[in-house]
């Protein structure tokens, strides 16, 4: 089954990348969409967001040394119960849920489900 993968820049909403593989996660696109996005711009995005089919511990960290802030949903956010328990196995994802949680988090999910 063919899974595609697209890098949308923010205000003009155009289509600046696009992955199509076999693989049906889409966790291990989030990098090569973002170093793809960036090739095609000419310069490093400021931040990322994407969806829980994106979610990777390793993303996570490759993003924090490229400086680039991600805002990648973990999955069932804000449901009772859904916390994920502190590990040194997984220090970028607990960022991210604390990241998740901040206003601007809020406000970035919010926009990227249709909430304006």
């Amino acid at each position: 089954m063919l899974q595609r993968a697209i890098a949308v820049e923010e205000k003009s909403r155009l289509i600046v990348a696009a992955e199509v593989t076999q693989n049906a996660a889409d966790n291990e696109c989030l990098v090569p969409l973002t170093e793809a996005a960036e090739a095609q711009g000419g310069e490093k995005p400021e931040r990322v967001l994407a969806d829980a089919g994106y979610r990777s511990e390793e993303s996570f960290r490759k993003l924090a040394e490229k400086k680039i802030t991600a805002y990648v949903a973990l999955g069932r956010e804000g449901k009772r119960g859904n916390t994920i328990l502190p590990s040194a196995e997984n220090p970028h994802t607990q960022v991210m849920e604390e990241r998740l949680k901040s206003e601007e988090g809020q406000t970035l999910v919010s926009k990227a489900k249709g909430h304006r």
